[in-house]
């Protein structure tokens, strides 16, 4: 012990400026502090009781020269499980459950090289991901997702055409999982929305599909790929399309079991136009039905003249079809787009959006309750 209280073990001075306690290992005893606790308390206990500092109540810093050091390394190692998300067990676990805006549990910033950032979650397995990661390409992402399918042939996640799904080795990487409340998610960005790729289908929605402007498809060509559009209808349509020619002036059409599994029995809901190709008497529909149609020729006609045909039925089930009220309205794009509100910005405010049990509401929703469950506990003095 120094003159002016300083205590020290292992060594004879301050390893830094403004240490009261020291201790310093050497190679018999490599563990500088160690604290052991079998009752209700903790190894290690440390705590800023009041000031302005930046520094936390127990502090880490690693400056050694392996790549997996680290400043605080924390280790579940009994058996026993966690018994739930919010009860779980951990070897970090971070709280800030107290009032207070900006207040986070476990905070991490990454370095200024590329592949690297402030969070990183590893499963043992084929899935990492990192929280405010800089990648390889300069470029900045929120949340960055490590799938491994590069280890098995597919440098980019996406076979090349005409490759088959066999080349790839077991795999159950699943990149984003998101299982939300009322609503899944949303993705806003200022130039694009979002990119979706896979070799099996790019997009799968289970649900409805709406959107505010017209499906836009891209077709390969000798130069740049040409713009097509998708088409609209006022009612759920399935349509087929054929060719056929009058034997001694009738025949009867019969729709495909394809076309009949997936459009209304309801004959009503069938719409069937017919074109002839060629000079004849006319031609007309004489009858038709969920089964096919039958063509013949005006005035008792014997031709066999060529014809085109386009049948246009309802989606078997989506004879009338209802749509969500909130959808609908003038003022949804208004409203969803001021949900979608980058919090960063201190000069205005996010739109409201909440389920109360029947009905999407953009009012103000109820405040939190206090949480509960939580295994962060501070120790009461």
């Amino acid at each position: 012990m120094s003159n002016v209280g300083e205590f020290f073990i292992g060594t004879t001075n301050t390893v830094l400026a403004g240490d009261l306690m020291n201790g310093v290992s050497n190679t018999t005893f490599p563990w500088a502090v160690n604290g052991y606790s079998s009752f209700n308390g903790s190894g290690v206990y440390g705590q800023v009781a009041a000031g302005a500092t930046i520094f936390a109540g127990v502090q880490g810093e690693y400056n050694g020269t392996n790549a997996q050091g680290a400043g605080v390394r924390g280790l579940y190692a009994s058996a026993t499980a966690g018994t739930a998300f919010n009860a779980t067990a951990s070897g970090v676990n971070g709280g800030a459950t107290t009032a207070g805006s900006y207040k986070f549990g476990v905070y991490g910033t990454g370095g200024t090289s590329l592949r690297s950032g402030g969070v990183m979650g590893y499963d043992y397995g084929v899935a990492i991901g990192s929280l405010g990661y800089f990648a390889s390409n300069g470029l900045d992402y929120s949340v960055y997702g490590f799938g491994q399918a590069h280890t098995n042939g597919v440098a980019g996640g996406k076979l090349a055409p005409g490759a088959s799904m066999a080349t790839l080795a077991e795999n159950t990487n699943i990149g984003l999982g998101i299982y939300g409340g009322f609503m899944g998610g949303w993705v806003k960005g200022l130039v694009y929305g979002t990119v979706l790729s896979g070799d099996r289908y790019g997009l799968y929605v289970d649900g409805k599909t709406y959107m505010n402007e017209p499906l836009v498809q891209l077709v390969e060509t000798a130069g740049d790929r040409q713009v097509v559009y998708g088409t609209s209808a006022m009612k759920v349509e399935i349509s087929d399309r054929g060719k056929a020619s009058l034997a001694n002036g009738t025949i009867f059409i019969a729709f495909s079991e394809e076309f009949k599994n997936t459009i209304s029995s309801n004959p009503d809901e069938l719409t069937i136009t017919i074109s002839p190709l060629g000079n004849s008497n006319g031609i007309y529909i004489e009858d038709y039905n969920q089964d096919g149609f039958t063509v013949r020729e005006n005035n008792n006609g014997s031709s066999s003249v060529y014809f085109n045909w386009i049948a246009i039925g309802t989606r078997k089930d989506y004879e009338t079809l209802e749509h969500s009220s909130e959808i609908i309205a003038n003022d949804y794009d208004q409203k969803i787009n001021g949900v979608m509100y980058n919090d960063i910005n201190e000069n205005g405010n996010a739109q409201p959006m909440w389920w109360d049990g029947t009905q999407i509401r953009f009012d103000a929703a109820p405040p939190k309750s206090a949480p509960t469950g939580t295994n962060v506990l501070i120790r009461q003095q």
